[in-house]
């Protein structure tokens, strides 16, 4: 195991509106929507994406181990104690080869698929939000949704953080 990479963090966010029903309203389905969208995806990671690297033969040689040690946590708030649900999915810099050798991960596909996985969290979650009867709206790119009929004003209402860093940034580009 590499001693300056101990391993990494994925961290899976779920819509502003699908906190506010889960933690405000304590749609607790909607949690558990949340976590099953969490482990599908790193299954997924797990099936195709956590390698391994080692020489052989004199070639650097990549392969796939689909054995994943990971450990997940929860949050239910932002860092301005807004509703902000959202698990980090801490990755160890560990899995075993087909031999049950316990090797180094090989990272790069995550990091290199990240948005891709990302895409994988909110479809699955998507999908499992739709089957407990909720409707989405599709906003912008990415397969970024919000329940429909939660109001804008609402969503705002529970983004301060967001709010702060748009207007830090409206303070650097106007040169306040």
């Amino acid at each position: 195991v590499s001693q300056s990479r101990y391993g990494g963090d994925l961290t899976f966010s779920a819509p502003k509106s699908i906190s506010i029903m889960a933690l405000v309203y304590d749609d607790k389905r909607l949690v558990e929507a949340h976590n099953k969208a969490v482990k599908n995806t790193l299954d997924e990671v797990e099936k195709n994406y956590l390698k391994t690297r080692f020489k052989k033969n004199g070639e650097i040689t990549v392969e796939s181990t689909g054995k994943i040690v990971a450990a997940t946590f929860k949050h239910e708030l932002s860092r301005d104690l807004d509703p902000q649900l959202h698990t980090h999915a801490i990755i160890a810099n560990l899995t075993s080869d087909e031999k049950g050798k316990w090797r180094a991960a090989f990272f790069d596909e995550i990091y290199d698929n990240k948005k891709f996985l990302g895409l994988i969290y909110r479809s699955e979650l998507a999908r499992l939000v739709k089957d407990l009867g909720y409707d989405i709206e599709h906003r912008g790119k990415e397969c970024l949704f919000e329940i429909k009929g939660v109001p804008d004003k609402m969503i705002d209402l529970f983004s301060t953080r967001s709010k702060t860093i748009r207007s830090m940034a409206d303070d650097i580009v106007t040169g306040k």
